[in-house]
Parts: C-alpha cells; structure tokens; sequence
C-alpha cells in the first residue's frame, strides 16, 4: 500500500468539516492535525482529528517533514483572512493543497491552479481558468469560459453563467446568478439569492432581484 502524503489543516470549523471529508474519499493526504487560532479549542478533536494549536506551530511542522496545508477557513463575505493564510503558509514553503471532490464534475479543458477546493456536486464546465486558493463550494456551477480570480468563494448552489470575470477575493453568495459576461470586481460581496445583471464594482455589496448596490 502506498504511503499517504502527510498533511495539515488551518482551521477547525464547519469549512474544515468539509473540506476533510473529499480529502478523505480522495485518499491521496494522512491528515495529521489541525491549528486554529481559537486556544479553547486546542486538544480537542474534529471529526477525529486532533486540534494541535494555532499557527506558531507551521514551522516546527514543517521542519518535521510535514510539506502540505489544506486551507479549512471558508470566509463568508471577507476572504481577505483565508488570503493571508494562503501568503503565509506559501512564504514558509509549504504547498498548499487542493482537493477536487469525487463527484464533482470538472471539464478537461478547465485550469485550475493550486489550493482551489472543489465540493460535492460542484460543476466547472469547458476552458473555466480558477486561480489560486478559490473556493468551489457545494453544488455550485461555473459555466464555460469564465475567469474566476484568487480567494474567491463561489457559495453552495451559486450559478456564474458563461463568460464572467470575478475578481481576486470576490464572495459570490449562495443561491445567486450571475448573467453572462458581467465583470464582479475585485472583494465585491453579492448576496445570497441574488441576480446579477449588470457589472459589479469593486469593494461593491449587492443584493437582491435584479441585484443592486447597497454599500
């Protein structure tokens, strides 16, 4: 039997949850522990993986030849805190993992770059490019020839139909829709449930049917 690639989790909540679970019924990573930053927290176990600290403790763990990180920190609306893990465990050398759930339907011919989770039911359709460290999340669908930028969260059941830009850091909610060829700015918000028709600013919070701007 081969040997799994051992690997740690930052972050033990409800994203954590999930993103264990594909890493598991992909069987490739041991996931050996989990840091979060919560200190009552520490000793405890999630899903019988045990929360060994916070993150002071990336570089003993990587000194101990453990090379690889899962990102568990979902980020509802701000993702700029799952961005600076990401820049942070990369700086210490660390290669931080993706993980594609087995039945999730990806095409071919989409390119997805390091760290992107993809959940359960998840559909990515032809010549998609995801950057680094996105979120995928639960059933949600990307159609063909979007470009979805770094640290964005696509929510659970989101649609973003052919042709669309998101920005870096951008939150797309759960339930929305995205018209096809709209441009979401960079650390915009739209709302779960909403319909967006027209181009999002950046740093913009929309919301409702049709979406609009509300901060």
């Amino acid at each position: 039997m081969a040997l799994k690639t051992r690997i740690i989790g930052i972050g033990a909540g409800g994203h954590a949850k999930v993103v264990m679970d594909a890493l598991r019924l992909c069987g490739e990573f041991e996931i050996v522990g989990l840091l979060d930053s919560d200190s009552l927290l520490h000793g405890k176990k999630v899903n019988g993986v045990q929360i060994l600290g916070d993150d002071a403790m990336l570089d003993s763990l990587f000194r101990n030849g453990i090379k690889h990180v899962f990102i568990g920190v979902g980020g509802i609306a701000d993702m700029s805190v799952r961005q600076a893990i990401f820049n942070k465990v990369v700086g210490l050398g660390f290669t931080v993992a993706g993980v594609v759930h087995p039945r999730a339907c990806i095409s071919p011919s989409a390119i997805m770059e390091n760290g992107v989770q993809v959940m359960a039911c998840a559909v990515i359709n032809a010549d998609v490019r995801i950057g680094k460290n996105v979120i995928v999340n639960t059933g949600a669908i990307i159609e063909h020839d979007c470009n979805i930028s770094m640290s964005v969260h696509i929510a659970s059941a989101a649609v973003v139909t052919g042709g669309v830009d998101v920005g870096s850091e951008a939150f797309i909610g759960a339930g929305a829709t995205i018209r096809n060829s709209v441009r979401i700015g960079k650390r915009a918000v739209v709302g779960a449930d909403a319909v967006v028709i027209r181009d999002v600013p950046d740093n913009a919070v929309v919301a409702g049917v049709p979406a609009r701007q509300i901060s």
